[in-house]
């Protein structure tokens, strides 16, 4: 079930991004081997953001009610 709301999450926020796409700057915080950087996503990489975002919910949702043949 939580699989399922998490599918539902990335298809509306993909969504709300593909329909509503914003210029911003993101801030990536250091990981293990990477230092801090920062991102400028402008609005045509937003709406790809959200299409990715879109299919991965639905690759998700997919994964859930694919039920294996016995």
């Amino acid at each position: 079930m939580a699989a399922l709301a998490l599918a539902v999450f990335f298809m509306i926020i993909g969504l709300v991004m593909i329909s509503r796409p914003s210029e911003e700057i993101i801030f990536h915080g250091p990981a293990r081997y990477f230092p801090p950087s920062m991102e400028f996503v402008s609005k045509d990489r937003s709406r790809t953001y959200g299409t990715l975002g879109v299919l991965f919910g639905a690759g998700i949702m997919a994964m859930v009610f694919y039920r294996r043949r016995k």
